[in-house]
């Protein structure tokens, strides 16, 4: 038990404990220095180590960025029953290994809020209708044809 306390009887300090912080904004595995680790930004998975060999072991993972983190484990291991969890924007998680798996100690954290919903489009203004086409014209009448001449009267026959 090199390097480890053991309270039995709690703990009373006269000057502070300190539990070591690290800020994370990439894929990340968790090890056996880390306590509070903070993911700052980004969407990407924090590994826990085994839990095997490290019974009684506590972290705390949170989120205090804007994407999604998601809690992984190793060999089958699980958290809870679940092989991951997924922490939203500011949740946090507190896990403590009982030696083969992981187990939630305390509250997951509080949960986000819904986005509102997003509008409606409105509907398209319709086409204006066409005009009509502009009637011919009528055509003009054609002329009246002239009146033929009269015949001219016979001459009279001579007298026997």
């Amino acid at each position: 038990m090199a390097n480890e306390f053991v309270a039995r009887n709690g703990v009373k300090s006269l000057g502070g404990i300190v539990f070591p912080y690290s800020a994370v904004s990439s894929t990340y595995t968790i090890n056996t220095s880390n306590y509070l680790v903070d993911c700052t930004s980004g969407t990407f998975t924090v590994t826990l180590p085994t839990s095997i060999g490290n019974s009684g072991r506590i972290f705390i993972i949170k989120n205090s960025g804007s994407g999604t983190i998601t809690l992984a484990t190793t060999g089958n291991q699980t958290i809870d029953g679940t092989l991951t969890k997924t922490l939203t924007q500011y949740a946090s998680i507190t896990v403590q290994s009982d030696g083969l798996n992981w187990d939630i100690a305390g509250a997951d954290g509080t949960s986000g809020t819904n986005g509102t919903n997003g509008t409606s489009g409105t509907n398209g203004t319709s086409g204006t209708n066409g005009t009509n086409g502009t009637s011919g014209t009528n055509g003009t009448s054609g002329t009246n044809g002239t009146n033929g001449t009269s015949g001219t009267n016979g001459t009279n026959g001579t007298s026997g």
